[in-house]
């Protein structure tokens, strides 16, 4: 049970649904989508002998698509993404699914059975060669900076490298930079002492008079690609302690966040 409500449906035709909705949003709403193809290519020829494991920056819930249709778009597999279950709502939950999402709660300290599930099921994706996507901050950004980051999912991914060292995987640092969020209002109301507002189709609708708007430019930027094997120093002959994992974990996290802010696009609205 907890598998078929975590799960993704993945489907390429649904990816290309997404690709066919959502580009003209990219000069309709925004004023375009800019990303370096040169680094692009690098990453394509990547693909081609590792697992790559994308950690992108969090502001926005438009995140979710970004990334995989510029993926798909340009010949590279789109990745199973790590969403959370408040996601998972209505008809927009099946929709997400079949587009790469597999949902998981935002935390499950103590549930044993369900981090093992969750464990199994990234380690699983992992070996059948899926790219994977999570947002290493948790939630959103409220103010544009990268918050503290969360190391459940980052775990569990080095976990499956530990029980099979012969599996390439690559962490691939990600900015994703907007003028302007689409949640800006919700942010400044948030700021303000509202609570947050729950994910449902009657929010989704009201959003519709973003299409109307106009919110800047997006750009996507890739970091140098991280090694998991050697930042962690797993080798076939090598088997190191929990608490060395959790210390080798640890450093590549701060080397990971420091590549993503270093690659962030530092626009006119953010210095305003």
């Amino acid at each position: 049970k907890i598998l078929e409500k975590t799960a993704s449906k993945f489907s390429l035709l649904m990816c290309k649904v997404f690709c066919t909705v959502f580009t003209p949003m990219w000069s309709t709403v925004y004023n375009g989508l800019y990303y370096d193809s040169e680094k692009f290519n690098e990453l394509r020829e990547l693909s081609k002998t590792h697992r790559l494991v994308f950690i992108p920056s969090h502001k926005s819930h438009i995140d979710y698509l970004v990334l995989s249709i510029i993926l798909f778009q340009n010949g590279v597999l789109p990745p199973h993404i790590a969403a959370g279950d408040n996601l998972n709502f209505s008809v927009i939950g099946g929709i997400l699914r079949r587009g790469g999402a597999f949902f998981i709660k935002r935390s499950f300290r103590g549930e044993l059975l369900y981090t093992a599930c969750i464990k199994h099921y990234i380690s699983k994706i992992l070996h059948e060669g899926y790219p994977v996507e999570f947002f290493i901050e948790g939630g959103r950004s409220r103010t544009g900076q990268v918050l503290q980051p969360k190391y459940g999912i980052l775990r569990m991914i080095a976990q499956a490298v530990q029980a099979d060292p012969q599996l390439p995987v690559k962490i691939i640092p990600c900015a994703i930079t907007y003028e302007k969020v689409i949640e800006d209002m919700a942010y400044k109301n948030e700021q303000n002492g509202a609570t947050k507002q729950k994910e449902n189709i009657t929010n989704l609708i009201r959003t519709t008079k973003l299409l109307i708007s106009k919110y800047g430019q997006i750009y996507l930027s890739f970091g140098d690609p991280i090694d998991l094997n050697k930042a962690l120093h797993i080798t076939p002959d090598h088997t190191i302690s929990d608490e060395e994992m959790t210390a080798n974990i640890d450093t590549m996290t701060i080397d990971l966040m420091e590549r993503i802010n270093r690659i962030s696009t530092v626009t006119t609205s953010a210095l305003l």
